[in-house]
């Protein structure tokens, strides 16, 4: 056998090199797919990215922010609380306040306002709960200002209850602060 596969002389060339009409063809569908096949999944990706989003809660939202060193402002009500979040974890949102920490109610954020990302931080999984953060105030006795839609009381956290905080200020009047009430507790340094 002479020739090639097929009886076809090795000289005659392929038909399918570029070059050629049908090889400059293929040339030509193989850019058209490579483009098609990048635009689908673009979108596939924005499609993904979507869904994930829409499967985030408030708190994965401010964890994500903390990771990635966002400064953000915290709006309760007419309060707001500018910093760079330590911890964010079930009802728990923990700020670094310029002088300050702040332990924020999750449930009771009216809005976030997420800044430009910075240097983040791998975050505080310590607390458990809002809960258990003000129960640790308690044991630790010092001075904080619970903040709540229209009230602050500032003074020692003397206990923390089902369903209220029992506070003295620094006149010494005792304060009973419901635990719905309370939006956040700013402690300074």
């Amino acid at each position: 056998m002479v020739g090639g596969a097929a009886g076809r002389d090795p000289g005659d060339g392929d038909p399918l090199l570029p070059g050629t009409p049908a090889g400059d063809d293929l040339a030509d569908l193989s850019r058209l797919g490579a483009r098609r096949y990048d635009r689908e999944m673009a979108e596939a990706e924005d499609e993904a990215e979507r869904f994930r989003l829409r499967g985030r809660t408030v708190v994965d939202t401010l964890w994500e922010a903390m990771n990635e060193g966002d400064t953000v402002t915290v709006i309760l009500g007419a309060r707001r609380l500018v910093g760079s979040l330590l911890a964010a974890r079930y009802d728990l949102a923990i700020l670094q306040l310029p002088d300050a920490t702040a332990a924020v109610r999750v449930g009771a954020i009216d809005a976030v306002s997420l800044g430009p990302p910075g240097d983040g931080v791998p975050g505080d999984r310590s607390f458990g709960s809002f809960f258990a953060y003000l129960r640790m105030l308690e044991l630790e006795a010092l001075e904080v200002s619970v903040l709540g839609e229209g009230i602050e009381v500032v003074g020692q956290i003397l206990a923390v209850t089902p369903d209220h905080l029992l506070m003295r200020s620094r006149p010494g009047t005792r304060w009973m602060v419901p635990l719905r009430a309370v939006d956040a507790v700013v402690r300074r340094r």
